[in-house]
């Protein structure tokens, strides 16, 4: 029987529906091995463009729009409306025909290019696993994933669990929760209806709410009526009183309708009255603003007269459909337009419960003058730079309100939104169960009464939040009093509540804090938009224009010592930027110490910034403590730090004045925003961490200084974006100079393309998975390796199921890892000694497997080894690492597949290791419900490491 990319993408979505399309099939392949024999002959001929061209090699099959041929072959091209996983995997499959590198998709006129080695891991063992194949399933009917969205077995399935009564069938059940009642014997809608008997790790609300809606759905389906239980009439509050205003949406794709309209969303936002908009299924208008920065105030204003009828019934009501949607309640409505019927239900049960509207806080008329008058500045700041073809540089002018608008959206939407959302939104914890303290009254300067609360965590929804972070606790009646995180272990938050008054609630939910002003970042970018926008159709000299435009810095100076070719390069700066990327172990604080030397030593003034506090601090204790420098603390001044610390802008202004010669200030981004510090430029600022810093805030803080100096790597930890936004406006400042590269073009910047870390056999499959094979090892690393264990990286597989973010069977895999480490000879250039568990760094991916493997080390003496997740250890080394992938396979995680097999996270834990790296990890880990071309891509990646690795234990 033969095959193709849709079995591919059949297997990498679904392994059911794979078995299902599959049986049966005709296996003629005629006109197959007739087509492929015409594309051969082609191929022969040495055609410039071949038209429809066909492989098969006897089993599998695939095809290529066009094959162009270049001065290194032919390579597969096809015009696609959009790049899907049978898109990519059809032209991987070509590629890999015709030995080519490199294949193309054209979108939408565009034209893009891939490195078929991307994917060709995932292609070949796809196919390896159709030529052997699985033994038919026991049920004729698969799980409920992603991929029945479309599927064109979803009705079949569907009747499957239907006959089967399976859980799956109660509404707004989750794979997880499904997975918990089946552990216990309860597998289906029936069971759950009749049982009392609560799973311990379901919360009292979920299970509550899930048996209510069981018996609910369990007795319509005996009477054929449609009913629905009014469970929180107090969220009625927010459903405003009907007005001839009124406006009812639906969106299908990108139409929008409402009565008697339709158009496009531009035309929406423009016609649409002063009313409320009710909807019931989401609409992201925010992020379709954002996404072409077109229309993002009116959008802005709009939002705050949206209601959403769908969230508002899921937390009034409880109904006994198997789905929330509006066809499933036609039964309860008496309107012809769906919506504005279920605006009306509500509102029937809102006074048959007698309760009153809230009072719409009244806009302030100043506040909204100032908003309208925002507006008319961005307008009058993009609109010139949009029309003069700098887009990305009017999108970077709107970045900071538009990464910001999530967070204060969610900071209101969270507090009200129903205990279902708020346990899957990996921003907030629902506690399982909760304990309180005493009250501890007012006492000397403390004026607030305190108690700390007790809150256990579900260990399979970890919680977001670190000690000391500030928090919301949420009480019923959407209630949030403030508290601050003391303890954050995974199992238990220990919170500190701090109130007016004594109080006997116990909270629901914990919430995130206020999110952080973006001012006065967003300030100076505007501001620097206004000098260009006078200037236009010129630009003004900025080291923050040129980063924007990808301006190389000129001609790039070449020395056998890289170290001191970047400083030649930066000397030679005139306004410009430089760019540095210095993979793990490559010596990037080595250079920044040796540049930041040489700029005082010539009199510069010298700024640093980063992501953090910490991360400046760390270049500031890196250089030589003769230099004068400042830094204004991050709370209160630290003792014995080696630089002075100013405690406002104006006393830092005032140090700069004091030190008139070479000096080095540091502070984030907010410091070199500020007007006080822009006043006086700084000669070079140099951005540490530039692959996790955003482009927009590496344009505000250029405004404080002549010459920019970008040190990172962006194929380490990844920046952190919350928000929608244009094309390229999310990007890192490193990240946005190297595009879609692995690595830094020559004409933009220095690559440091040796590790003086990693030995060859640990580095060359880190420099395959993220630097296209660039990256390559200093001499001193070739001589180092522990005692019966030839260097490199390892896999060691541990069996295990039903594990998502902790799991036993590989921390006890991790301790016996270590106990084959610890007491063999450690040589490094000619020196040797006894290794020991301190020469052991553990990763994993979840703080609760983090707790799980400290505590088994712990039991077995191993108290030394520092175990953490990735972000902690970025910086550090070890003769040995360990890593724990903890998840027994990608489906259900709690932070996706994008989390757990990213590139960058898998770079920065293995580049840990000076000679040996163990990946510990379940046989199934990537048995993947894969949505999409770039989690293709991780799964690819992963799979190619896979194939560099060697067994353990050896």
């Amino acid at each position: 029987m033969h095959a193709g990319p849709s079995d591919l993408v059949d297997l990498l979505e679904c392994e059911h529906r794979s078995y299902l399309a599959r049986a049966g099939r005709d296996g003629d392949s005629r006109e197959l091995r007739e087509a492929a024999a015409r594309t051969a002959a082609d191929l022969r001929a040495g055609a410039d463009l071949i038209e429809n061209a066909t492989f098969f090699d006897g089993v599998f099959h695939c095809t290529a729009q066009t094959l162009v041929r270049t001065p290194s072959g032919y390579e597969p091209c096809d015009e696609v409306p959009e790049a899907t996983p049978l898109a990519v995997l059809s032209l991987t499959a070509a590629a890999q025909a015709l030995g080519s590198e490199r294949a193309h998709l054209i979108v939408d006129g565009r034209r893009t290019s891939f490195r078929a080695a991307d994917f060709t891991p995932l292609l070949n063992r796809l196919k390896a696993r159709l030529a052997q194949p699985p033994p038919a399933p026991k049920r004729s009917w698969g799980d409920v994933r992603a991929a029945c969205n479309g599927c064109r077995f979803a009705r079949h399935c569907a009747a499957g669990r239907e006959e089967a009564r399976d859980l799956s069938l109660v509404a707004g059940l989750r794979a997880d929760q499904r997975r918990k009642l089946v552990s216990v014997g309860i597998d289906t809608i029936d069971a759950l209806a009749a049982t009392e008997e609560r799973p311990a790790t379901l919360s009292h609300a979920s299970f509550a709410a899930l048996t209510a809606q069981a018996r609910l759905q369990v007795q319509q389906e005996r009477t054929g009526v449609t009913t629905y239980e009014v469970v929180a009439p107090e969220a009625l509050q927010h459903l405003p009183e009907p007005a001839e205003d009124d406006v009812f949406l639906e969106v299908e794709g990108d139409t929008f309708r409402t009565p008697g309209w339709e158009g496009t969303f531009p035309e929406f936002v423009d016609r649409t009255p002063t009313g409320t908009v009710y909807h019931f299924t989401p609409h992201d208008l925010v992020a379709r603003a954002a996404r072409t920065a077109t229309r993002e105030s009116e959008v802005d204003e709009l939002v705050r007269r949206c209601v959403d009828l769908g969230a508002l019934t899921r937390r009034a009501l409880r109904v006994s459909t198997r789905e929330y949607t509006l066809q499933a309640l036609k039964p309860l409505l008496r309107d012809e337009n769906p919506t504005r019927g279920v605006r009306d239900l509500l509102q029937r049960i809102k006074r048959e419960h007698g309760v009153e509207t809230a009072v719409k806080e009244e806009r302030d008329e100043a506040a909204l003058e100032k908003a309208a008058e925002r507006a008319r500045r961005m307008a009058a700041l993009t609109e010139p730079l949009m029309a003069e073809g700098h887009t990305l540089f009017a999108a970077t002018v709107g970045y900071h309100r538009r990464e910001s608008s999530p967070a204060w959206g969610d900071f209101f939407r969270q507090a009200s939104a129903p205990i279902s959302d708020l346990e899957t939104d990996s921003n907030c914890a629902v506690p399982i169960t909760l304990k309180a303290e005493d009250w501890v009254p007012p006492s000397g300067r403390v004026r607030t009464h305190k108690r700390q609360v007790h809150a256990r965590i579900d260990p399979e929804r970890p919680h977001p939040f670190g000690k000391d972070e500030q928090v919301r606790l949420l009480y019923p009646g959407n209630v949030t009093r403030n508290a601050v995180v003391a303890d954050d272990n995974p199992y238990e938050l220990v919170l500190t509540e701090s109130t007016s008054q004594e109080h006997g609630e116990l909270p629901v939910a914990v919430l995130p804090g206020s999110p952080v002003p973006a001012a006065p970042k967003d300030e100076a970018v505007a501001e620097l938009a206004e000098q260009a926008v006078h200037l236009l159709p010129l630009l003004p000299r900025n080291p923050g224009i040129d980063l924007l435009l990808r301006t190389p810095p000129g001609q790039l100076p070449q020395h056998p010592d890289v170290v001191q070719a970047v400083i030649k390069a930066v000397d030679q700066l005139d306004g410009g930027t430089l760019a540095v990327q210095g993979p793990p172990g490559a010596g990037k604080t080595y250079l920044a110490t040796k540049l930041v030397r040489h700029l005082i030593d010539q009199g510069k003034t010298v700024a640093v910034t980063s992501t953090s506090h910490k991360a400046v601090e760390n270049v500031l204790s890196s250089v030589d403590p003769d230099i004068p420098m400042a830094k204004r603390p991050k709370g209160k001044p630290e003792e014995d730090l080696p630089w002075d610390q100013p405690k406002d802008n104006g006393a830092l202004a005032r140090w700069r004045e004091e030190h008139p010669q070479g000096h080095l200030v540091g502070g984030t981004a907010w410091t070199f925003a500020n007007a006080v510090i822009k006043a006086q430029p700084f000669d070079v600022m140099i951005i540490d961490e530039a692959g996790q810093f955003a482009l927009a805030d590496a344009v505000a803080v250029a405004t404080a200084a002549r010459n920019l100096v970008l040190l990172g790597d962006p194929q380490q930890l990844p920046q952190v974006v919350q928000g929608v936004h244009p094309p390229g406006s999310d990007a890192s400042a490193l990240g946005h100079l190297l595009g879609d590269a692995d690595v830094i073009p020559e004409h933009l910047g220095y690559f440091l393309a040796e590790t003086r870390r990693m030995h060859p056999a640990v580095c060359k499959p880190v420099s395959e998975l993220s630097y296209a094979g660039l990256l390559h090892s200093h001499e001193t690393a070739c001589h180092r390796g522990i005692e019966g264990i030839e260097p490199g990286i390892y896999l060691r597989e541990v069996d295990h199921r039903h594990n998502i973010t902790s799991s036993t069977e590989e921390a006890d895999a991790v301790v016996d890892t270590v106990r084959r480490i610890v007491g063999r000879t450690w040589t490094d250039n000619g020196r040797t000694r006894e290794l020991t568990d301190a020469d052991v760094l553990v990763v994993a991916p979840y703080n609760l497997q983090v707790r799980v493997i400290r505590r088994r080390l712990a039991d077995a003496g191993f108290d030394e080894t520092r175990v953490g997740t990735v972000d902690r250890f970025q910086g550090q080394e070890a003769p040995a690492v360990i890593m724990s992938m903890t998840s027994s396979s990608t489906v259900d995680l709690p932070r996706g597949l994008d989390f757990l097999l990213s590139r960058n996270r898998l770079n920065v834990a293995l580049s840990r290791a000076q000679a040996l790296a163990v990946m510990i990890c379940s046989p199934r880990l990537l048995d993947a419900d894969v949505r999409g071309v770039e989690q293709m891509r991780l799964v690819a990646g992963m799979l190619g490491l896979l194939e560099q690795v060697k067994k353990f234990p050896v």
